[in-house]
């Protein structure tokens, strides 16, 4: 947070005239552009990171409202029938109505983006996909038999041959992709906090009949907390929706997601890099 510098400038530089006022106005200007982003707006160069990350700029970018598209896709104007959203809260980097949470009167607390299945969102053969996202205030102790299992996306339904979806399962992160076997399907990430923001992001690489794919997790300073990568089949159903969110509770899980992206095309490194650069 900024540290206020107003009295040790006043008592200090005293000059009259428009010296003087030009002083103080650089010096206010010094001291509060680096703090921009925690006196509730998004980092100055977060948009321009987000559309030059890749080759190509977003197919989804939901930005802080799950109603608008600011993505190549879908016209911007997102649509989840029956779902209900909660009051929108303050965003990532403490922007007023930057983040939003399904209202746990949805049913599975799930929604599903309306014609979502007419385009490549998430089953691209190369593609990526970032979440920055707060988990849930609470884990609810689950067993194998009936884990406490929180959606964060997906595309295709889970058990179908080419699904894809991100989730915490038991306090962990976990994606699913296409496997030979369930064990090969399911990718178990680190464990999570409750009440802390993430921000993960995957990339995957078709070729010579599989995909090569790479996660990294970072924390709220964005600082990499972990990376790892596998081997899937093709990632995503073309004939299903995108979803987000969803919960098997009887009460909320009320995950918070602040940005959503989707890209058509794998992103490198590099261009992470630049966006976790931002996330303080």
């Amino acid at each position: 947070m900024m540290t206020s510098h107003r009295s040790k400038i006043s008592s200090t530089h005293n000059t009259p005239g428009i010296k003087g006022g030009a002083f103080l106005l650089l010096a206010t200007l010094v001291f509060a552009c680096p703090s921009a982003a925690h006196a509730g707006e998004k980092p100055p160069g977060w948009a321009e990171a987000v559309e030059s990350a890749g080759a190509k700029k977003p197919l989804l970018w939901i930005d802080g409202t799950p109603y608008e598209n600011r993505g190549e896709e879908l016209g911007g104007e997102l649509k989840y029938p029956g779902t209900q959203w909660a009051p929108p809260s303050d965003g990532f980097w403490g922007e007023p109505e930057g983040s939003f949470a399904i209202s746990e009167e949805t049913p599975k607390q799930s929604a599903v983006l309306a014609q979502s299945e007419t385009t490549s969102i998430g089953c691209s053969p190369d593609g990526a996909m970032a979440i920055l996202f707060r988990m849930p205030s609470e884990f609810v102790p689950g067993t194998a038999a009936a884990p406490d299992k929180i959606f964060l996306v997906s595309r295709g339904a889970f058990g179908s041959p080419s699904a894809f979806e991100v989730a915490i399962v038991n306090s962990k992160l976990r994606i699913a992709a296409p496997g030979a076997t369930l064990t090969e399907a399911l990718k178990p990430l680190p464990q999570v906090d409750p009440g802390t923001w993430y921000w993960l992001a995957i990339s995957w690489k078709s070729g010579n009949g599989q995909t090569e794919v790479e996660w990294r997790l970072a924390d709220r300073g964005g600082g990499l907390v972990d990376q790892g990568g596998f081997t899937s089949g093709v990632m995503g159903d073309a004939e299903s929706r995108f979803a987000i969110g969803g919960s098997y509770r009887t009460s909320s899980a009320d995950t918070l997601f602040s940005q959503i992206i989707v890209w058509d095309t794998s992103i490198p490194e590099e261009g992470f890099k630049k966006l976790e650069a931002l996330l303080k």
